[in-house]
């Protein structure tokens, strides 16, 4: 038979796609949908493997290894082609979920503090006087006016940002130019940036543009990523950033070493404890001072601007808004920390997350002339990213992953390599079926578990702190001092109102502030969401009659989580 006739073609994709169709079954225990008058169903794996198996049984058993070797190469041309299409679309993919799932809200401490400290560079300062804050008594009534996101300069009340002013001044720039909006488009742009940034990597480290696309497709499906690319937070930025570092580093024949530098100082002020990266190009170009060199000369303007950013708002260019090394890492939180990074990298990126180590320890993975460099340069940013974080303080969600999303295109672009070296080595009949049936389960499993983590939920989460507000501004007077801790930060945004921390309340003290709020003409209320309500009442209620909370809610605004608004002038004694 012919090596181009249609039947040897249909076996052969029948071969290739049985095996994606049984994992995709296997992976969301089974699936149906109609394409017109056809309706396309499958409940589970094991019939469409057999007939994948039989198909390659009798492709190799009735082919010679010419046929097959020829028919791989059609194949994997068109794939080649198709990546020109596929770049593109993966890109503007993540733009559109960054935007059509995005939470659009400042609401927690984060999302607050970055938004809202770009309105304070379109004002033009980063400080914010409350000299009123003087008129209270209470011990660290400075701390207690400081809302999520923020914290005091000084005794009088005046308050700067927590968070490094790299993505608040990208934002203002968007507002600028987009209007309110504008500070929630910088991540799904930047977001865009990292997937094209993969791409390129993946490519041009393997000379092959279907690993690049492949490398694109496993960040663009990792949960992390996906639930960061909806959120106004830096994760995104500095992984878009810090890749960006390393497809320069790595550029031929010739690296941008200056662009390097540039790229890594705009990083660094987006997050200036990864100062650690700085270090990649550095080992990456290992014997070349000259690059090392210009890129230094980069790196100067971001360090500078980050050194008298310091100094402006925390009083030293070494100070941060978190405070002195001491108040952030501790050695014992290592193996906490190593131990739930490996489980959480298995669970969103599945165990074969592991084969990105192949690149590193084996030769063959990537193209001859860069393989020693490109080890060097991707090895390097992972395991910096990771010494970065793995002595600060520990936390208990897998979404906490967006430490390292720095390294993700690095560690993207090793498993997909790793994925196209380790296929190449298997016999020329399975070699597509393994290499399409491996990359859907990897996909579908990444894709599942953001699905089921409700990662395409958040805007109606946090929809939450602009209806709480919308309701906090209709009921309580303008005098009102709101009381609450989550929504601290977005009660000043949205309702315009001042809040008071009451997490930065003495326990004894709960009854004793709201009687010294209305002696000076304030009127407190009180703001919780339905979780913190146990975590008020733990903290006051033995010692506070305003603290048990045991009156009716004012205002119950039915969210998810709910969020409760109190008026201790409607407690019954």
């Amino acid at each position: 038979m012919p090596a181009s006739t249609p039947t040897r073609r249909v076996i052969y994709l029948i071969a290739c796609l049985a095996p994606v169709w049984a994992v995709i079954a296997f992976v969301t225990d089974g699936f149906s949908f109609r394409i017109g008058p056809l309706n396309v169903k499958a409940t589970e794996p094991i019939r469409p493997l057999v007939i994948g198996a039989a198909a390659t049984v009798f492709y190799a058993w009735r082919y010679s290894g010419h046929d097959i070797d020829a028919f791989w190469r059609r194949i994997f041309t068109f794939i080649t082609r198709a990546a020109v299409v596929a770049t593109p679309a993966v890109v503007c993919l993540g733009a559109f979920i960054g935007i059509y799932y995005g939470s659009f809200t400042a609401g927690g401490s984060d999302s607050y503090g970055y938004v809202s400290q770009a309105q304070l560079w379109l004002k033009g300062s980063l400080r914010i006087e409350q000299p009123w804050v003087q008129e209270f008594s209470w011990p660290y009534r400075e701390w207690t006016f400081a809302p999520l996101g923020y914290r005091p300069l000084s005794a009088d009340g005046t308050i700067v940002p927590t968070y490094a002013s790299g993505l608040p001044m990208l934002m203002a720039v968007f507002q600028g130019l987009f209007g309110t909006n504008g500070p929630f488009l910088v991540v799904p742009v930047l977001g865009s940036l990292a997937l094209w940034v993969t791409y390129q990597l993946g490519s041009r480290t393997t000379g092959s543009k279907p690993t690049g696309v492949l490398a694109s497709l496993l960040l663009i499906a990792s949960p992390v990523f996906l639930s960061h690319l909806m959120q106004p937070m830096t994760d995104v930025p500095v992984a878009a950033g810090w890749g960006l570092v390393a497809m320069l580093a790595l550029r031929e024949p010739e690296p941008r070493a200056l662009a390097a530098g540039l790229a890594a100082g705009a990083a660094l002020l987006v997050r200036p404890n990864l100062a650690l990266l700085t270090l990649v190009p550095v080992i990456t170009w290992y014997g070349r001072p000259r690059h090392v060199a210009r890129f230094a000369a980069g790196l100067v303007p971001g360090v500078t601007v980050v050194a008298l950013l310091n100094t402006y708002l925390y009083g030293s260019p070494l100070q941060s808004g978190y405070g002195g090394l001491s108040d952030i890492y501790d050695w014992r939180s290592a193996l906490p920390n190593l131990k739930h990074y490996a489980l959480w990298f298995a669970e969103t990126q599945t165990p074969l997350v592991a084969l990105a180590l192949l690149p590193i320890v084996t030769p063959g993975a990537f193209r001859s002339d860069v393989h020693a460099r490109t080890r060097l340069c991707l090895g390097s940013l992972v395991a910096l990213t990771v010494v970065s974080y793995v002595f600060y303080r520990p936390f208990d969600q897998w979404t906490y992953l967006r430490f390292l999303l720095p390294a993700y295109p690095a560690i993207l672009v090793l498993m997909a390599a790793a994925i196209r070296f380790t296929c190449h080595k298997l016999p020329a009949p399975i070699r597509a079926p393994v290499a399409m049936a491996v990359c859907a389960f990897c996909l579908a499993s990444s894709y599942l578990f953001a699905r089921d983590q409700f990662v395409f939920t958040s805007r109606e989460f946090e929809q939450r702190y602009i209806r709480a507000a919308e309701y906090v501004a209709q009921v309580t007077p303008e005098n009102a001092v709101i009381v609450c801790a989550q929504h601290s930060g977005s009660l000043r945004y949205y309702a315009h109102r001042i809040t008071l921390r009451y997490d930065s309340v003495y326990e004894h003290r709960l009854d004793t502030t709201l009687n010294e709020l209305r002696a000076k003409g304030r009127r407190p209320y009180i703001v919780v969401d339905d979780w913190e309500e146990a975590e008020f009442r733990r903290r006051f209620a033995a010692q506070s009659r305003a603290g048990r909370l045991d009156w009716k809610p004012l205002v119950t605004v039915r969210t998810n989580p709910e969020v409760r608004i109190y008026d201790p002038e409607g407690r019954s004694e």
